[in-house]
């Protein structure tokens, strides 16, 4: 059951991002016209961040882990920011971190306690879930029009924000963030979803945020879903590359 705080944290991003994403839109610039695109937006990311949540919380519960989210200065900074400098185009969209921490409490248990790795399919649960939500808006395109484009740039931006290991390349921009120099644990400071999954499996990682980003950025240029598979090579290739050059994995002769 989802705690006063949770719900407060999560009505400020929808709000934060609804008004990010409404920054950009077509027709004159009015009152009646900008209030109507935000609530259209409002609605559309609403949806989008719950299931995104959602997705998080039955994956944690299935490992038996407790999840907090919590909103964060500098990523809705850089919401703001990358908002007024591409003028709507491009939106830091994940401004939010992610608390994980294991229900188990016996020496037994603690054996047995989720730990990273689990942790970041977790947290990759709620990017997967934002890339389908932006697949399936492609398909009903002929169907809702303008409604489904804004739903698929919606949750392309928070599908491939999300993987960003922002606490990791900027380790002082909170507090005890400096914790993330090793992989981080359970009782600690809050990561960011791509924190979480860059120290549960760096390779798991460069292969989600290449097919993620190539099949995001594709759903928008492109009309056509052969792009995931385009995609998915490129993903691979990026997976394969980091195995070899950065972990050292060599094939036996």
């Amino acid at each position: 059951m989802m705690d006063k705080q949770h719900i407060a944290n999560t009505i400020i991003v929808v709000v934060l991002l609804a008004f990010a994403f409404s920054y950009r839109f077509e027709g004159a610039f009015t009152l009646s016209n900008w209030l109507a695109t935000f609530f259209v937006t409002f609605v559309l990311v609403a949806f989008s961040v719950s299931m995104h949540n959602f997705a998080q919380g039955k994956i944690a519960n299935h490992y038996l882990a407790d999840i907090h989210t919590q909103v964060f200065a500098a990523g809705s900074l850089t919401t703001l920011i990358t908002m007024f400098l591409s003028s709507g185009t491009i939106i830091y969209a994940s401004p939010w971190t992610l608390k994980l921490k294991s229900l188990f409490s016996t020496t037994l248990g603690k054996r047995l306690a989720p730990g990273p790795s689990e942790f970041a399919k977790i947290a990759l649960a709620g990017t997967l879930t934002s890339l389908f939500i932006a697949i399936g808006a492609q398909l009903l395109t002929p169907f809702l029009g303008q409604i489904a484009e804004i739903l698929v740039k919606i949750n392309v931006a928070i599908a491939i924000s999300s993987l960003i290991p922002f606490l990791t390349l900027f380790p002082h921009t909170i507090p005890y963030a400096s914790a993330l120099a090793s992989k981080p644990k359970a009782d600690e400071a809050p990561h960011t979803i791509g924190d979480h999954l860059f120290f549960g499996s760096r390779p798991l990682w460069a292969f989600s945020i290449a097919f993620v980003s190539a099949a995001g950025v594709g759903l928008l240029l492109y009309d056509s879903l052969y792009v995931l598979l385009g995609a998915l090579f490129a993903g691979l290739l990026v997976w394969l590359a980091w195995l070899y050059h950065v972990e050292g994995f060599k094939p036996k002769p």
